[in-house]
């Protein structure tokens, strides 16, 4: 189980590279039953391993003429081998993808919410299935609380000045933490509006017509993302 940030690639997975059935001989294909073609396959197998063998020790009636030949046919027998081989024990498929998951958080600090769990059998559920493990989740607030008492006459400017301009959120700071099976899997500095306060941008920023003013947001925050002049 990873955390990754926007962005990152993820690694590719593992998957079977050839159906093994283009390999089955056509007595194996013709089989009555699956014991019997068991039992040809398993022979093909040794057939494989004793060509093996002799080209190795250089038994075999037909060698390779040259080193590029030899790879060749080395690497088919090891395909055929390995592809006849996951018959009988199987094979392992790795996938990875992306899961999201949003949170909206309030003023309150988060501790160890559950915001998903994970099975071995199913994959990523819902929080409120319990056949997974919980990933759980934990956000501190760690923006300074600041209180400021202003005269009656000031507030009103201030709420007059909210009416008349341009209102975004500064985000406050946050520790968010994620856990997984008694381990933090990651911990990571988070902006959360909710911590934060919010501010405005005056109209007569926006008067300059001569020198236009643009302004572009965090549409998921509601905070500035950067001021072009």
């Amino acid at each position: 189980t990873s955390i990754v940030s926007e962005g990152t690639s993820l690694p590719q997975g593992n998957r079977p590279a050839v159906n093994p059935r283009r390999f089955l001989s056509q007595e194996a294909l013709m089989a009555g039953s699956i014991a019997k073609q068991a039992e040809l396959v398993a022979r093909q197998i040794f057939d494989l391993r004793q060509s093996r063998t002799d080209i190795l020790t250089g038994e075999a009636e037909s060698m390779p003429p040259d080193g590029n030949a030899y790879k060749v046919v080395m690497d088919e027998i090891d395909l055929q081998e390995r592809a006849l081989t996951e018959l009988f024990a199987g094979s392992l498929q790795t996938e990875y993808f992306v899961r999201t998951y949003t949170v909206v958080p309030d003023v309150d600090d988060i501790d160890k919410m559950v915001i998903a769990r994970i099975s071995e059998k199913l994959g990523p559920v819902d929080a409120d299935n319990l056949a997974g493990e919980p990933i759980l989740l934990s956000l501190q607030n760690k923006t300074p609380e600041v209180r400021l008492q202003l005269p009656e006459r000031d507030v009103k400017r201030l709420e007059t000045k909210f009416t008349e301009g341009l209102v975004y959120n500064v985000p406050g700071k946050a520790e968010l933490t994620i856990e997984f099976r008694n381990e933090i899997i990651r911990s990571m500095e988070a902006d959360v509006v909710q911590y934060g306060s919010q501010d405005v941008l005056t109209r007569k920023m926006f008067d300059n017509m001569k020198q236009p003013i643009k302004v572009f947001f965090y549409p998921e925050l509601g905070a500035i993302r950067q001021i072009i002049q």
